[in-house]
């Protein structure tokens, strides 16, 4: 394999352009496996990018007989390339997928295709937690996003910071120019005449010219790896970066979480038995979980 036909099946061909409700931006198929008759695959993108998707409403919930917030996600619609004579764009067909998980102050959101039947082809082969390590500035990195709702955009550019503070989370910045519409794709480093998958395109600089804003495309600022791996591991999908998961361990494992979390929730509201009849509540820790913030 030639070194153009690499980036191209590494880096252009797995990044998908995300459409919800009111915007666009970009993913990366970062997963897609057979797993028990069924094809798994997994989108890594910004929560800013799907964020108008997720909707929290207050609603009567019978369950528990009281006023509760409730989260409403709406299906991403994920635009998949496809290439003739390696280069040559012929259009896009689009897959539906489910937000599944997501930290808006991470900016940090998994989707999952409803497509279980085929297996995608093209898989941005995701960082090694145990090299993370050894990146280091000067590493030559490339930046690939559907820039501006256009076809996959690849840019070229050098690590600058592996240590930006920016609203209490860490980042890591290139010189790979990115722009609106970037965020949610992917940034790559060189590993011999691979490209390794390490981090979320999520924001630029901007200086204040007068009144306007001037983006700077050159100070680009991503999520790095390790926080990468630190939301996939507290949302239970370790399979997607370490081959010693399974999906079913990992469904187990975050089934176990949701029925830890809701019962801690109950013993908050006093619920006192197992019979959805007979709930008993405690007014006082009910106002915790029936507001209007």
């Amino acid at each position: 394999m030639n070194d153009i036909q690499a980036k191209h099946e590494q880096m252009l061909y797995p990044t998908a352009r995300l459409i919800s409700r009111d915007t666009q931006g970009s993913g990366t198929i970062i997963y897609s496996k057979e797993n028990n008759g069924k094809v798994t695959t997994m989108v890594l993108t910004n929560s800013h990018v799907i964020e108008d998707c997720i909707k929290i409403k207050k609603g009567w919930d019978p369950r528990y007989h009281a006023d509760m917030k409730r989260e409403h996600r709406n299906i991403v619609i994920v635009e998949c390339f496809k290439f003739n004579n390696m280069s040559t764009s012929i259009g896009t067909y689009s897959v539906n997928g489910d937000i599944v998980a997501y930290n808006i102050e991470e900016d940090i959101a998994l989707i999952e295709l409803r497509d279980t039947i085929n297996k995608w082809e093209y898989i941005a082969r995701i960082f090694d937690p145990n090299t993370i390590d050894d990146i280091k500035i000067y590493e030559q990195v490339h930046v690939v996003g559907a820039a501006l709702g256009e076809d996959p955009l690849p840019t070229e550019g050098i690590l600058f910071t592996i240590s930006k503070d920016i609203d209490d989370y860490r980042y890591w910045g290139c010189t790979a120019p990115s722009i609106y519409g970037t965020s949610g794709g992917g940034v790559y480093r060189e590993i011999g005449d691979d490209y390794e998958w390490i981090g979320i395109p999520a924001m630029i600089r901007v200086h204040m010219t007068g009144f306007l804003p001037d983006p700077i495309p050159h100070l680009a600022y991503f999520i790095p790896p390790t926080r990468i791996k630190s939301f996939l591991d507290s949302n239970c999908y370790q399979f997607i970066y370490d081959d010693k998961y399974t999906v079913d361990q990992c469904n187990d494992m975050r089934e176990a979480m949701r029925k830890s979390a809701r019962s801690t929730v109950e013993a908050k509201m006093g619920v006192v038995s197992d019979d959805v009849d007979e709930y008993v509540y405690d007014d006082e820790n009910l106002d915790e979980f029936d507001d209007d913030e």
